[in-house]
């Protein structure tokens, strides 16, 4: 995938090629044996389903917001809203340190 970016005058500049998927790369396989339990070879095969694949980011939404509702009722609002301002404020800190070219840009566009 190429990765581009828009700047003020509405010019386009190219940041890099990037593999999201691996091109060769199969999906590994857990050899099912008789002694695995019964209810952790069914959530493999759910997770490897092509359902869940097509929607997997769907799902991610769902389980995210699920978290975030349950820690409102929990914790509260503000301390939520604190956690959260802090988990954005790592995956900066950590994108930075990555050399992650969308938290660069974002740097740069603030600094």
């Amino acid at each position: 995938m190429r990765l581009f970016t828009q700047d003020e005058q509405q010019q386009w500049h190219y940041l890099g090629d990037y593999d999201i998927v691996p091109q060769n790369a199969a999906a590994p396989r857990i050899a099912e044996s008789a002694s695995a339990p019964a209810g952790r070879r069914r959530l493999g095969n759910l997770f490897s389903s092509p359902l869940f694949r097509r929607y997997k980011k769907t799902v991610g939404g769902m389980v995210m917001g699920l978290v975030i509702g349950i820690l409102f009722i929990t914790i509260g609002f503000f301390k939520t809203l604190l956690l959260a301002i802090l988990i954005g404020a790592g995956f900066v800190v950590g994108g930075f340190f990555d050399r992650n070219p969308v938290v660069l840009k974002f740097l740069d566009s603030i600094g």
